[in-house]
């Protein structure tokens, strides 16, 4: 079972590897199956952790959709298009704003079968600039 799920993962691997090269002109990277063959066991070791993620009853819930910060999120920095910045707003923009939006996940939390937080997900704020006239 496992090595057929091995294979599947990385015919995905390969097919989206190969959109993104033809797609992506900007870069000159092309697949490797050494650096597949490589990763081999980790591949493995992440579609063992899935698969008891989602097997355990209730399963557990990866939380990557929420516009709103909350308590099960960590903000990691500020989002003002078109750029990214780490570097925090003024400190008076924060209390303008009310609630932040997010903008991105760095990385998904993680929340129990009865949604206690494993693992607080990792977000990029919306700020905008705000002008006093």
């Amino acid at each position: 079972m496992e090595l057929i799920i091995l294979q599947g993962v990385t015919r995905k691997v390969k097919e989206k590897w190969l959109n993104w090269i033809i797609n992506e002109t900007s870069c000159t990277l092309s697949m490797s199956d050494y650096l597949l063959s490589e990763l081999s066991d980790y591949i493995k070791a992440c579609i063992r952790l899935t698969w008891r993620m989602v097997t355990q009853v209730p399963p557990m819930q990866l939380e990557y959709q929420s516009s709103v910060l909350r308590d099960i999120h960590k903000n990691i920095g500020y989002h003002s298009s078109p750029e990214m910045s780490s570097a925090r707003p003024p400190p008076n923009v924060q209390d303008l704003a009310g609630e932040l939006n997010i903008a991105c996940y760095l990385w998904p939390g993680l929340l129990d079968g009865g949604g206690k937080l494993i693992r607080a997900g990792e977000v990029l704020c919306k700020f905008e600039e705000v002008t006093m006239i």
